[in-house]
């Protein structure tokens, strides 16, 4: 299956930064929930269905409901970024430039439709962000993916992205 994203304008689109089905994000942890250990192989076009089904970004808040401001603090998405332009009409948080880039929960099972203002589940129970997130442009084209390191829930590291052998 192809890659989806949304593309400019926020028409459905075939574009993506990831141009084939056949690659994945390597995510050192269970992109599902905070328990030590495991690995995700996590599919590029399962990342660009996981954006494709949720809400464009509404704010440029680094925190609260989802999709929110990504400022790579930690300079993962450096190359990508030069490319980037804000959404039109944008601020900055807290002295900075306008975002260009947003972050969306990867788990599968996280409902970005159905969240408080802090970003957690509106019913109790129901399945929370995880530590993996998608990163996308202002278009919604996926960038790439993040993961919090086991033990770390405030620093991020780039997942490597893979190619299938086949």
């Amino acid at each position: 299956m192809g890659n989806c994203c949304l593309g400019g304008g926020g028409r459905r689109s075939n574009h993506s930064s990831e141009t084939s089905g056949s690659s994945y994000y390597d995510v050192h942890r269970h992109v599902d929930r905070y328990d030590h250990g495991g690995r995700t192989r996590y599919s590029s076009s399962q990342a660009a269905n996981v954006v494709l089904a949720a809400p464009a970004p509404s704010h440029n808040r680094m925190g609260g409901r989802r999709p929110h401001a990504h400022y790579d603090q930690e300079g993962h998405y450096a190359a990508e970024s030069i490319a980037l332009t804000p959404r039109p009409g944008t601020t900055g948080q807290g002295g900075r430039d306008p975002p260009t880039m947003w972050a969306y929960s990867a788990n599968p099972n996280f409902d970005h439709h159905d969240q408080n203002r802090f970003g957690r589940p509106r019913v109790p129970g129901n399945p929370d962000a995880g530590p993996a997130r998608i990163i996308t442009d202002r278009h919604q084209v996926v960038q790439g993916m993040s993961y919090h390191p086991d033990g770390d829930e405030t620093n991020f590291v780039r997942a490597k992205r893979k190619h299938r052998r086949r």
